[in-house]
């Protein structure tokens, strides 16, 4: 077969399942010499290509800038089914509480000069295990930390000490 143009194999657009596989934040100065704080969402796909390799997406949230943190918010809301507090987000692990985790979004193609991309459009309400609140997160491990004590031995019941009379 003459291959004349190769074509880059892109993840369909639609709606797909993956797993969160890296949550990082980089921190450093751009082409322009601004310095930029940029947490970066990177997720495995379910879907393959040709051979058999799985498609990877990122999506990067700039978290020096309000609006960076707001988005990042409502994504893990979209997500996760719930929204995340300034005490939270102080207190936030993206690696101990997304990496590893399951997630659903819908993927969109999106032409960049003459080349198309594939882009997260939107996350999708995944049914996880509950992401605990960074208090109860450390109040379960307190507890666990706890010393218990043995449970009180079952009382026990006195059956047949009754006895009927028969005419």
């Amino acid at each position: 077969m003459l291959t004349l143009m190769k074509i880059e194999e892109i993840a369909p657009p639609a709606e797909q399942t993956g797993v969160n596989t890296q949550v990082s934040i980089k921190i450093g100065k751009d082409d322009n010499g601004v310095d930029f704080k940029n947490l970066d969402w990177e997720i495995d796909l379910d879907a393959v290509d040709s051979t058999g390799k799985k498609f990877r997406l990122k999506r990067t949230y700039r978290i020096d800038l309000k609006r960076g943190v707001t988005a990042f918010r409502n994504d893990f809301a979209a997500w996760s089914g719930r929204k995340l507090t300034d005490y939270e987000l102080s207190k936030f692990d993206a690696e101990q509480l997304m990496k590893g985790k399951p997630v659903k979004l819908v993927v969109r193609h999106r032409k960049e000069g003459k080349k198309t991309v594939a882009v997260i459009d939107r996350f999708l309400r995944t049914v996880i295990e509950q992401v605990p609140k960074p208090e109860e997160k450390d109040a379960a491990a307190v507890k666990s930390e706890a010393p218990t004590a043995p449970a009180p031995a079952p009382a026990a019941t006195q059956e047949g000490n009754q006895s009927e009379s028969t005419n």
